[in-house]
């Protein structure tokens, strides 16, 4: 205890940590899940009867599941010597997302939240009914990450998220390996923590870069019977209040692997796109536009602008609108500029879903996405609102990459800019 109380990384030894994990796995499970479920049954009770507080038995239950939770938790000096083991970075905790105050949600977004909140409440309550995950196909850079954290945030659930590549192997799914003072250690992966965790997201990030054997692993988990097999431990099911989405690039792209039949059955599918460019009657949309001018630091006139004004703005100078606003010649100037490279970077994602399906028309390498947008908005008041400028110093150094000839991607932003700025 001394040593511990020194925070002394050395109190362990390797074995002596491996058992403790082992343990402290176990313990965490149980009675988080315990004290998890008497809340969850005290609410229940308590919106059934109507009444407030006077339910004795249901109050009893959970005071006695909340105080051995919170004894093992303060007072066990094995959990408290794991809960320390964290400082020196081992077994790190997922947190619940955070979100700056300025986020911006775009009528896109909007829509994709309220879908995949649908999907996610029949998800957690049909236990046992419908498939067990959510699959999102979208673009590279089109926010797939940044939409799941929002819900997070919102929701207030951890997210535990792991990255898919080719090489991986069944032990990457069921362990991680992290380095510590005493050698390196072997944990459960943040999947196997994650789905025994009350109210966490579990995140699969890139999952058709996964191998098939890699996947049919995962085969338990996408039913009604939301479990995995662990050599070790054996079966080890989610807990009923977690949620598990994956997320994909779509399956005709070059190095993935196209989904198997037993996977989709067991999905609900959604697709995110990036913001529609042009709308019914061929006007220009604003959303884009709004979601990158949100970052201008120094024309303040229109980074502040409240979302109405944007649009009567956008409307006036873009799409030559009589909204009644009146535009000076430098306001306007901005605003057509930052039309213009919406207008470039839908022509580039269009080349680069071609290149990635194996179109060799042109070539390009890269998806230009919502954060380069705002690197570009960035450059472009830094350079004195030279759009062509902003857009070479920004994205064509990022071409790169095996097998890339950077002169002919080069070559085919130049064309584009041309064309369309």
């Amino acid at each position: 205890q001394k040593q511990y109380r020194k925070h002394n990384p050395l109190a362990v030894s390797k074995q002596e940590f491996i058992e403790l994990q082992e343990y402290l796995t176990r313990w965490n499970t149980r009675y988080r899940t315990e004290f998890f479920d008497a809340l969850t049954n005290y609410k229940q009770i308590e919106v059934q009867s109507q009444i407030e507080g006077d339910d004795q038995e249901s109050w009893k239950k959970l005071e006695t599941a909340r105080d051995k939770y919170l004894s093992l938790r303060e007072k066990s000096y094995l959990a408290r010597m794991f809960h320390q083991l964290p400082r020196h970075n081992l077994s790190s905790r997922p947190l619940v997302p955070h979100l700056s105050s300025g986020t911006v949600i775009g009528p896109t977004t909007e829509i994709f939240l309220q879908t995949f909140a649908d999907l996610a409440e029949k998800q957690v309550e049909s236990q046992g009914k419908w498939s067990g995950i959510i699959i999102i196909e979208g673009d590279a850079g089109t926010g797939k990450n940044f939409k799941v954290d929002i819900y997070a945030h919102m929701t207030n659930r951890e997210v535990f998220e792991m990255q898919g590549n080719k090489t991986a192997q069944k032990e990457d799914i069921l362990y991680s390996y992290e380095l510590g003072p005493d050698g390196t250690y072997r944990l459960p992966s943040y999947l196997i923590r994650g789905i025994q965790t009350p109210g966490a997201l579990v995140l699969l990030d890139e999952i058709n870069t996964y191998p098939p054997e890699v996947l049919k692993l995962l085969n338990p988990l996408l039913d009604g019977r939301r479990y995995i097999n662990d050599p070790q431990f054996g079966r080890i099911s989610v807990h009923p209040s977690v949620l598990l989405v994956w997320l994909m690039n779509p399956q005709h792209y070059l190095g993935t692997t196209p989904l198997s039949p037993e996977i989709k059955s067991r999905a609900r599918m959604m697709c995110d796109e990036y913001p529609e460019f042009q709308l019914a009657g061929g006007t220009i949309s604003w959303e884009e536009g709004y979601l990158v001018t949100r970052h201008m630091t120094r024309n303040l006139q229109i980074g502040k602008m409240d979302q109405n004004t944007f649009i009567e703005f956008w409307n006036a100078c873009v799409n030559n609108f009589d909204t009644g606003v009146q535009a000076n010649k430098d306001t306007k100037k901005v605003f057509q500029d930052i039309s213009a490279y919406i207008a470039f970077a839908r022509s580039m994602r269009s080349i680069y879903q071609d290149t990635m399906m194996g179109k060799w028309k042109d070539e390009f390498h890269y998806p230009i996405s919502l954060r380069d947008g705002i690197q570009i908005i960035e450059e472009y008041e830094r350079n004195g609102c030279d759009m062509k400028q902003a857009i070479r110093d920004v994205i064509i150094p990022k071409i790169s990459g095996k097998n890339v000839d950077v002169g002919a991607e080069t070559a085919v932003i130049e064309s584009r800019i041309a064309k369309v700025l």
